[in-house]
């Protein structure tokens, strides 16, 4: 976890921008998931249009991830394209911090470093 005053220093110091986003906002984020079914509540109207102008991008939400989503991944040795999990029961898919896989075509071990 970051410390407090660090982070405040490092921002006044190397990135005053952001300041200027203010704190984290757990309070709406709690307000914003079901308690009983821990599902998002969908977002309101200006909600996503204030996102929508923020960003320039549409508002798209992943409905959830399962172990069929799957992402192309170029080799870094042979550049071929590899098709890996976003997650998987072992923990070496993309998203997760084990991320692991041998390149189909030269076997080259592909990891995040």
């Amino acid at each position: 976890m970051l410390n407090p005053r660090t982070y405040y220093e490092d921002c006044l110091r190397k990135l005053p921008e952001l300041l200027r986003i203010g704190s984290f906002p757990l309070t709406q984020l709690a307000a914003s998931i079901d308690r009983e079914t821990l599902l998002s509540h969908p977002p309101s109207p200006d909600r996503v249009a204030t996102f929508t102008s923020l960003t320039g991008q549409q508002f798209v939400p992943p409905i959830n991830t399962t172990f069929e989503d799957t992402l192309d991944v170029s080799c870094p040795n042979c550049s071929y394209a590899n098709i890996v999990p976003w997650v998987t029961h072992n923990g070496d898919g993309y998203a997760q911090d084990g991320f692991s896989c041998s390149c189909s075509g030269c076997k080259f071990r592909i990891n995040k470093e």
